[in-house]
């Protein structure tokens, strides 16, 4: 095989651990994988859609890191029809016409059928342009194509109606049954022997890859001490956080692993529902400073165990003990790690012992999320950066501790006004960018929005997500973020992403997919999913105020009502939110767009019964709202 060959070869490989998991999580089936192709099914073309935007979008910035002869792209057609399943291969005249479509797509683009496009655009939005009417091997009718704009510039196509198809149109749900929604991809290498030249290579058929899945249980603490129980848990949560780094492996989140906690549980029924096929799991006993940590590795599918190891060592070996375990699972599963992943892994963010035995009982207490567990998070997270100066999550743990204590007006109970706990976040937030972590990403975006500076919030996510896309903590910050910067769509792909990593996922994530469908003005969708979230978590007294403007603008007036006394009556609401005004509510909904603020401003003054009062304060406290740039036609 020659050395172009050879590089394709790998760029079709390392395309996979994009492309797949993106399938799977728009509800999609791959088949057949033919050399440079492959066809994917899903059961709405939305999905399809949204899937293949998402493909391009990702493996644009994957070409970014690619010198210009080693960078790849993939066409990809879609079409709406009936298709037969024939022993794990789909085929159908839709097939064809998909297959069609594909040929037509730009490197790097998307073509799509008429069908497609009448049950998607209005929902999605997106910008497109007609290629004609094109013929296709067996059919009798011509199709018509289009080709969808990725970069959101349209022709302004007028449709067979003469109605025009340019304008941003309201998002509506598409009633009626859908037989399939097929995409099929094709891969086209740019191999540059000079400028301009380029060059389409063939190929080898390669087995179909899928990545591996395993669910970390929580170890059980063997120790005299049940306080052992924050280093027992800290160990695991550990182990979750470097084996999800690793783009080849599926890793179940830790909230979804810690549901069976203190459990006897058969591995086999717990892998079955965390759709994972192989189990770690293990117990940690500790005396003084003594070590024993006993792990095993199964594969369900057979019950083999795969690996079984003890470990007897001192808490100063902590470190390598958990590279160890980490390195084992990566080899045993077969799985190759990228340049990139094997530096993340065996990277210790502190080589102290202490330090780190300190922030995993400081960080305990910090997700117990009251004001008390704040103060001892306070204590421990302290003594950790003592210990240890450039410890990097110490550090942005101790910015984002002071970052929610301000936030929720919990300043009092660390010994503090409001202000000196903003100050000490700036400051332990520089401390943390000397070593940072996908904690201080996450944290600087936190502090960036509500200061109404939601570009930077979101570089903040990209970089996060470029450290680690397996954390579905990762995605539901991404989702927040895009929330407000006016991209709902992105928000719920990334939000049910987040609920797809993380089975048992917790009530925020429903409240951040109700604000995007809120947004997509799907106000019935909205309402589900904040009634649910509000009955997981009732505290929460923000939820309340989008499910009160959502249930305003569906005309449902008294649940409205009650929905915003229910936040205004609320004592910590009281505390942190002060006076019925817009500034109040941009400080905690930061839109940065006129549009998607007057939708949210125009449902409370009809669910209040008194109207917001206009932003005042002063310069620090107005927020100054843009109007959302408005999709170029031909006739501008």
């Amino acid at each position: 095989m020659g050395e172009d060959e050879e590089q394709t070869l790998a760029a079709l490989k390392q395309s996979r651990a994009t492309i797949d998991p993106l399938v799977i999580a728009h509800h999609g089936r791959i088949f057949g994988r033919a050399g440079d192709s492959f066809i994917a099914e899903f059961a709405s073309p939305v999905d399809a859609v949204r899937c293949a935007m998402e493909i391009q979008s990702m493996l644009e910035k994957f070409n970014l890191d690619r010198s210009d002869s080693n960078r790849f792209s993939f066409r990809i057609g879609i079409n709406l029809g009936d298709v037969i399943d024939d022993d794990n291969d789909l085929i159908g005249d839709s097939v064809n016409i998909a297959a069609r479509l594909e040929s037509l797509a730009d490197p790097g683009g998307i073509s799509i059928s008429r069908t497609v496009l009448d049950h998607t655009v209005d929902k999605l939005k997106f910008a497109f342009e007609y290629q004609g009417e094109k013929k296709v091997k067996n059919i009798t009718n011509p199709i018509e194509a289009y080709r969808i704009l990725l970069n959101g510039v349209d022709n302004g196509y007028q449709g067979r109606a003469g109605r025009s198809r340019n304008r941003q149109l309201r998002p509506a749900m598409i009633l009626g049954a859908v037989a399939a929604a097929i995409i099929g991809i094709g891969i086209y290498w740019q191999h540059y022997s000079g400028i301009g030249e380029h060059q389409t290579l063939p190929v080898e058929v390669l087995p179909a890859e899928v990545k591996p899945a395993i669910v970390i249980l929580p170890f059980a603490n063997m120790s005299a001490d049940p306080e052992q129980e924050y280093f027992v848990d800290g160990i695991t949560a550990d182990l979750i956080t470097d084996l999800s780094k690793i783009s080849g492996l599926i890793v179940t989140a830790r909230n979804s692993s810690f549901v069976y906690k203190g459990r006897a549980v058969d591995v086999n029924e717990i892998a079955k529902k965390l759709g994972a096929r192989y189990v770690l799991e293990g117990s940690v006993r500790r005396i003084n400073d003594q070590l024993r940590i006993n792990t095993l590795l199964i594969d369900t599918q057979n019950g083999e165990q795969l690996w079984s190891d003890r470990f007897d060592e001192t808490l100063g070996d902590i470190f390598e003990m958990q590279d160890k375990i980490t390195q084992t699972v990566v080899s045993k599963l077969a799985v190759t790690l990228t340049d990139a992943e094997e530096k993340l892994v065996r990277h210790a963010d502190t080589s102290n012992a202490q330090a780190y035995e300190a922030f995993l009982r400081g960080w305990e207490h910090f997700r117990r999320f009251t004001p008390q567990d704040f103060k001892a998070a306070q204590h421990y997270l302290e003594k950790a950066v003592q210990r240890d100066p450039e410890f990097g999550r110490a550090n942005a743990a101790l910015a984002l501790l002071y970052q929610q204590a301000a936030e929720l007006a919990w300043a009092k109970s660390l010994g503090m006004g409001e202000h000196k706990a903003k100050m000490l976040s700036g400051r332990y937030l520089a401390a943390a960018w000397k070593n940072p972590t996908s904690l201080a990403h996450r944290v600087a975006m936190e502090i960036f929005l509500p200061a109404n500076q939601t570009e930077k919030a979101y570089e903040h996510v990209l970089k996060v997500l470029s450290i680690d896309a397996n954390d579905p903590a990762n995605h539901a910050a991404a989702a927040k973020t895009l929330i407000y910067l006016g991209r709902p769509v992105d928000a719920v792909s990334h939000i049910e992403r987040a609920m797809d990593l993380e089975i048992f996922f917790p009530a925020e994530y429903l409240y951040l997919r109700g604000m995007a469908r809120f947004g997509l003005e799907q106000y019935p969708q909205a309402i589900e999913d904040l009634y649910e979230a509000i009955k997981r978590n009732p505290n929460q007294y923000q939820y309340w105020v989008p499910l009160g403007a959502s249930l305003a603008h569906t005309g449902r007036t008294d649940e409205a009502k009650t929905a915003i006394e229910n936040f205004r009556s609320d004592k910590n609401a009281g505390i942190h939110f002060g006076r019925w005004t817009e500034s109040n509510i941009l400080h905690i909904w930061p839109y940065r767009y006129e549009e998607d603020w007057l939708r949210l401003k125009t449902g409370l003054n009809l669910a209040a019964d008194t109207p917001l009062a206009p932003q005042s304060g002063g310069p620090l406290y107005r927020y100054k709202l843009e109007r959302k740039p408005e999709v170029p036609t031909n006739d501008q």
